[in-house]
């Protein structure tokens, strides 16, 4: 066997994810789960006589929001759209939207919930074997270094994407936006003082990535590190709903107090 088949076959059978990555592929499996118990919970919620009339409301736009998530994604298919192009990186809100085209229909809407998480947990926990799979086969340590500095960023960005969801869809099944799993989650994506935040982590792994080959960075999207900036489709609509409630909230405070006076 050549010198050059030995290393490469050493490589293959030396090559250990890292405690990192086994942490990351073991949060994935969990929020993959939660997501999908969290649909069976919207659904029980939904239906359940004793939920109030508002409550249902704010579960129907929701899922009217993931429709409409769902079409834009349809479109931007169907016209075959640059931006949804693989890179280097994946991106981890198209990967989520592409999959939301091909499984969420609000005709079953809650069966269609599960079903995209699925799907998107399978798609990214492929692309990460794949990705396995390069470093063990590639002998150069720099160009290795490359690929697992990209394998963890996928998977920070895909935790943070799921973490996101899970808070969201919390909030709708509890009718509380400031739960506990909620900030439970929202801190982990963020960060805080004691530590650091999915979406931070992935953006130092990006500066990582740009100072390994910086003439490979050119083009590569910017670390999706801004929560007060969505950089994502479905959270621009959740972000609007919520801006159109918060007014409409601001609207009947205000308008109150005339209200009464005007009945006296």
């Amino acid at each position: 066997m050549a010198l050059f088949d030995l290393w490469g076959h050493n490589c293959a059978m030396l090559y250990e994810p890292s405690h990192e990555e086994k942490e990351l592929a073991e949060l994935a499996v969990k929020y993959r789960d939660r997501l999908i118990e969290q649909a069976s919970q919207l659904e029980q919620k939904y239906k359940d006589s004793a939920t109030l009339d508002g409550h249902k409301e704010r579960i129907h736009s929701y899922l009217e929001l993931r429709q409409q998530h769902a079409e834009q994604f349809r479109e931007l298919l169907r016209a075959d759209a640059p931006d949804l192009k693989d890179g280097a990186i994946i991106h981890a809100p198209n990967r989520f939207g592409k999959e939301s085209a091909k499984h969420f229909h609000i005709e079953i809407k809650f069966e269609s919930l599960a079903t995209t998480d699925r799907a998107d947990f399978d798609t990214f926990n492929s692309q990460q074997e794949a990705i396995t799979e390069k470093i063990s086969n590639t002998p150069d340590p720099e160009e290795r270094e490359i690929l697992k500095t990209t394998k963890l960023i996928e998977a920070y960005e895909h935790v943070a994407q799921t973490a996101k969801r899970i808070s969201t869809q919390n909030k709708q099944i509890t009718g509380d936006s400031d739960n506990p799993e909620s900030r439970h989650m929202t801190l982990a994506v963020r960060g805080s003082s004691e530590s650091e935040g999915f979406f931070s982590r992935a953006a130092h792994l990006r500066h990582h990535y740009r100072e390994l080959q910086p003439e490979r960075a050119e083009g590569l999207p910017e670390p999706i590190d801004a929560p007060e900036k969505p950089q994502d489709r479905l959270d621009r609509l959740i972000e609007d709903q919520d801006r159109i409630a918060r007014a409409k909230e601001e609207l009947a405070r205000t308008q109150g107090p005339k209200g009464r006076h005007r009945g006296r």
